[in-house]
C-alpha cells in the first residue's frame, strides 16, 4: 500500500475515483472515508489533474462548478501547505500580510462573533418578562459585543480595497480579466452580508433572534469561503505570473489604502534571488486555464453586460462556489514546474502587431508635430538675444480700413486695432488670437507649460493638483486609464497598478455596463458629460461626474471623471461673502 501512495499514477487514479463518484451522486461520508483511507496528504496540483482528466472525459465543466463545495469539504485540511522558505510567507510581502489578515478575520469569526451569538441566543434579550436584570444586563453585554464585533468586520474594507485595486489590475494586465470581475462583484455582496447583520443588530427594536442568527452566520460562511478563494485559488494563480517588481508594487502601495484589524506591515523589497528565480521560471497553462473556467462563469452570471442564463445562480457568491473546486484543482498544476503562462516578459513580443505600432507611431509624429517646444540657449555674455518675429504691421503709407460702424470721433489708433481683429472674409481662415500651447525649456533646464490663458512651471502644475478638492481620472480614446490626480484623500482608492488598465475593469461589474455605455455615448458624439451623486456608506456625499474630452475639430481625446466629496458643500445654506 505504501509503495502504491508513492505511485503518481495511482494516486491520480483514486483522486479521480473520488471524483467521479461524488459525481454519480455517491455518498459524500463514503467519498470522504475513502480519502482519509487513502492519503494523508494532497497537493493542489494532484487534484487539478484530477480534475482535468474528469472533464476530457466528457464531463461537463459545470458540474464540477455545482460540486466545488462538497469536492472542498472532502480535500479540506489535507491539502500540503506552501512552501514556508517563499518570499511569499516572508512577513511584510503582499501575500503574506493578506493570510495575515484572514487569519485574524476568521479569529475574530470563529472566537468571538459565533461564540457571542450562541451565548446573546441563550440569554435574555429583555422579552421576557421574567428575565432577572442581570440576565438582561449580561444579554446587552453580548449584544454590544457583536455590535463591536461587526464593526470590526466591517473593516474588511481595506483588504478588498487593497485586493481590487492593486491585484485585480495587475491580473489584468497578465491576461487574467475573468476572475477579478466574478471575484469583485463576491466582495459587494460580502460588503452588503455585513451591512445587513450590523444593521440588525443595531435595531431598535431588535428584529427575531433566528434572523439575526441567519444573517450573522451568513457573513461568516461567505467571508470563510472567500478566505479559501483568496488563499488557495486567487494567491497561487497571481504567483505564478506576477514578477517581483509587481508584488514590490504592491507593497509600496497598500499603505495609502490601510490594513484589516492588523498594523502596518514591515516594509517588502524583492531580493536578488527573488528576481533571479523570477526570470527563470517556466510558463504554465495554470492562470490561462482559471480565467477560462471564471469567464464562462462571468458569462452565465451576466457579468459582461449580458443577460444572465437560466442556470444562473441568485447570487455571485452561490455560482462562484460552484466553480471553486474545478480552479483549485487548476491551480495545483501551478506546483508543477512544466507548466507556465506565458512569461510576462514575452507577452508584448507575442501580441505585436507591425500595422498597428506604426499606426501608432504615425499619430505619435502627428501629436508631436503640433506641439511647440522653445528651448532657450545659454548665450555668451555681451551678446543679445535674437529678436523675436513681430506680427507684420499695416504699411505707413496705406490707410487703415474704413469702419462704418465705429464713431466718428474714434481714435486712429484704436479703429486700426478693430480693423486687425475684424471677422475675416467669407473662406478665408479665422484668426487665432489665442497663444498656442507649447512647452519652453529655459538655460537652467527648468520647463514651462504656456497654455492660451498662461504659464505653468511643472512644479506649480504639481502643487495645483495636489490641492485641488476633487479626485481627477483621466481615460484615454480607447478607454485606458492613463493617469490620475493624488490630493492624499481621494474618495476612491487608486494606485499606479491601474494605469494602462481598462476603465471599465476598474469598476464593480454592477457598475461596468453603465460606464461601458458613458464611454460609447462619448466616443460617438451623442453625450459630453454624466453625472451621478451616491451616499456613500453613510459617511460621504460623493458627486461623480464623467465629460467627454475633444479636441478643437471635434475629435475624442478621452474621458475626464471628477469626483468630489461634497458633504460640506450639501449642506451649506444662507451665505458667506468676502
Amino acid at each position: 500500500m505504501s509503495e502504491d501512495m508513492n505511485n503518481s499514477v495511482y494516486r491520480q487514479k483514486k483522486i479521480v475515483e473520488i471524483l467521479k463518484m461524488l459525481h454519480e451522486g455517491g455518498s459524500f461520508d463514503e467519498a470522504k472515508k475513502i480519502f482519509d483511507d487513502t492519503f494523508s496528504s494532497v497537493d493542489v496540483s494532484e487534484i487539478t489533474a484530477a480534475e482535468r482528466e474528469l472533464i476530457s472525459s466528457g464531463l461537463n465543466p459545470m458540474e464540477i462548478q455545482n460540486l466545488c463545495n462538497v469536492h472542498a469539504a472532502v480535500f479540506k485540511g489535507a491539502i500540503n501547505p506552501a512552501d514556508p522558505n517563499s518570499a511569499e510567507e516572508t512577513p511584510g510581502h503582499p501575500v503574506a500580510t493578506m493570510k495575515l489578515e484572514n487569519m485574524v478575520l476568521h479569529s475574530l469569526l470563529s472566537d468571538e462573533l459565533l461564540p457571542v451569538l450562541k451565548r446573546w441566543q441563550q440569554s435574555s434579550n429583555g422579552d421576557d418578562a421574567a428575565a432577572t436584570p442581570e440576565q438582561e444586563a449580561q444579554s446587552a453585554r453580548y449584544l454590544e459585543r457583536m455590535q463591536n464585533a461587526l464593526k470590526d468586520l466591517a473593516t474588511i474594507e481595506k483588504h478588498y480595497q487593497r485586493k481590487e485595486n492593486l491585484l485585480f489590475p495587475l491580473m489584468d494586465k497578465y491576461g487574467i480579466t475573468a476572475p477579478p470581475k466574478v471575484m469583485w462583484g463576491v466582495d459587494d455582496e460580502i460588503r452588503g452580508w455585513i451591512k445587513d447583520a450590523s444593521r440588525m443588530v443595531n435595531a431598535d427594536p431588535l428584529p427575531d433572534k433566528y434572523e439575526i442568527e441567519a444573517a450573522i452566520e451568513k457573513v461568516n460562511k461567505e467571508i470563510e469561503e472567500m478566505i479559501f478563494k483568496e488563499e488557495k485559488i486567487m494567491l497561487p494563480m497571481v504567483d505564478e505570473v506576477f514578477l517581483p517588481e509587481d508584488w514590490e508594487l504592491i507593497a509600496s502601495e497598500s499603505d495609502d489604502i490601510g490594513y484589516t484589524l492588523i498594523a502596518q506591515p514591515l516594509p517588502w523589497y524583492p531580493s536578488e534571488a527573488d528576481i533571479e528565480a523570477a526570470k527563470n521560471r517556466k510558463p504554465s497553462k495554470m492562470a490561462a486555464e482559471l480565467n477560462n473556467m471564471a469567464q464562462s462563469l462571468a458569462d452565465q452570471q451576466g457579468l459582461e453586460n449580458k443577460k444572465p442564463s437560466p442556470d444562473a445562480k441568485p447570487t455571485i457568491s452561490e455560482a462562484m462556489n460552484d466553480t471553486v473546486d474545478a480552479m483549485t484543482e487548476t491551480v495545483a498544476k501551478n506546483h508543477q514546474p512544466d507548466n507556465p503562462i506565458i512569461p510576462p516578459h514575452l507577452q508584448g513580443k507575442l501580441t505585436e502587431n507591425p500595422a498597428a505600432d506604426a499606426d501608432k507611431e504615425a499619430a505619435a509624429t502627428e501629436m508631436r508635430a503640433n506641439i511647440d517646444v522653445n528651448i532657450d540657449l545659454p548665450q555668451a555674455k555681451g551678446s543679445q538675444a535674437a529678436a523675436k518675429p513681430t506680427k507684420p504691421t499695416q504699411p505707413a503709407d496705406q490707410p487703415a480700413p474704413a469702419d462704418d460702424d465705429a464713431p466718428a470721433g474714434m481714435p486712429e489708433s484704436v479703429r486700426k486695432m478693430l480693423a486687425q481683429n475684424a471677422a475675416p472674409a467669407a473662406g478665408a481662415p479665422r484668426r487665432q488670437n489665442k497663444v498656442k500651447t507649447h512647452l519652453e525649456i529655459a538655460a537652467d533646464n527648468t520647463a514651462k507649460v504656456c497654455l492660451p490663458t498662461g504659464d505653468l512651471t511643472i512644479s506649480e502644475i504639481e502643487g495645483l493638483l495636489r490641492v485641488l478638492p476633487l479626485d481627477l481620472t483621466f481615460v484615454d480614446a480607447n478607454d485606458i486609464v492613463q493617469w490620475f490626480s493624488d490630493n492624499g484623500d481621494r474618495v476612491f482608492p487608486r494606485t499606479r497598478a491601474v494605469i494602462g488598465r481598462a476603465v471599465v475593469n476598474c469598476h464593480p461589474p454592477k457598475s461596468m455596463p453603465k460606464v461601458q455605455k458613458i464611454l460609447d455615448q462619448f466616443r460617438a458624439g451623442t453625450l459630453d458629460h454624466a453625472d451621478f451623486w451616491i451616499n456613500l456608506h453613510g459617511e460621504m456625499f460623493v458627486y461623480i461626474r464623467y465629460f467627454a474630452i475633444r479636441d478643437p475639430e471635434g475629435n475624442y481625446l478621452g474621458c475626464l471623471e471628477v469626483t468630489q466629496d461634497i458633504s460640506e458643500i450639501h449642506e451649506l445654506e444662507g451665505e458667506k461673502r468676502l
